[in-house]
């Protein structure tokens, strides 16, 4: 009995410890402005505190069906980048893949008896793998997937905790991405503004098609700019 109330005890205590991880994670994303930063720290904090071999995160494109690495910890994250890693969304047998597709987490626990399964170079030491969707609003923008060097490493516990922590990044991004649209709608009205006080302090409509085509140059980064006008005129019978 006694063993059984410490075990107990020990799975509670590895319970807070990962929450508390998950809320730290959180915490610290929730200040950063740019979605790679955001990602970067989620696997290398994610990699340290919950004691694993390895952990990334692809992106979806969904115009080329594919799964983009976007972070990945350590050196191997490092070089996987570099060389631009992709998955198929469509890939049967990528653990990945089927996260992004079915909307939700999942655990193989002895990659060795996964049907199909293709080992990483860089990582050959993953024994055992957890994937799990990033989702706002039923909109998959990604895969967190961690992995371990131990056979049987992860449990259902993991796979909420995991999935806890995907939800907190997925509204990480989302914000960032409200934030950056926000702020181009504002500077793009302001730029429209600033174009129609300085064609309303022109004298004439010549001197106010030259500042229009320029402004609207400048505004569009175009080398060039021009205003064609229609001057024919049409005749009823």
């Amino acid at each position: 009995k006694r063993w059984k109330r410490k075990k107990t005890e020990a799975a509670i205590q590895k319970r807070a410890a990962e929450l508390a991880t998950v809320a730290e994670i959180s915490t610290q994303v929730t200040t950063l402005h740019e979605t790679e930063e955001i990602l970067q720290n989620v696997v290398d904090l994610s990699k340290e505190n919950f004691n694993l071999y390895h952990a990334h995160i692809y992106m979806v494109d969904v115009q080329n069906e594919n799964l983009v690495l976007a972070a990945g910890a350590g050196e191997a994250g490092e070089k996987m980048i570099a060389e631009g890693w992709e998955i198929p969304l469509s890939r049967e047998r990528s653990l990945v893949a089927r996260a992004a597709r079915e909307k939700e987490g999942f655990i193989v626990n002895d990659v060795r008896d996964e049907e199909g399964f293709m080992a990483n170079p860089l990582l050959p030491d993953t024994a055992a793998e957890l994937a799990v969707p990033l989702i706002i609003e039923d909109e998959v923008l990604g895969v967190l997937d961690v992995q371990s060097n131990e056979v049987g490493y992860f449990t259902e516990e993991d796979l909420n905790i995991q999935t806890t922590l995907a939800a907190q990044v997925a509204v990480a991004i989302q914000n960032v991405r409200t934030f950056k649209a926000t702020q181009e709608q504002a500077e793009y009205e302001a730029k429209i503004n600033l174009i129609s006080q300085r064609i309303q302090g022109t004298t004439n409509v010549e001197e106010a098609l030259q500042v229009a085509v320029r402004e609207l140059g400048r505004a569009l980064g175009a080398k060039q700019a021009s205003i064609q006008l229609d001057t024919s005129t049409k005749q009823g019978s």
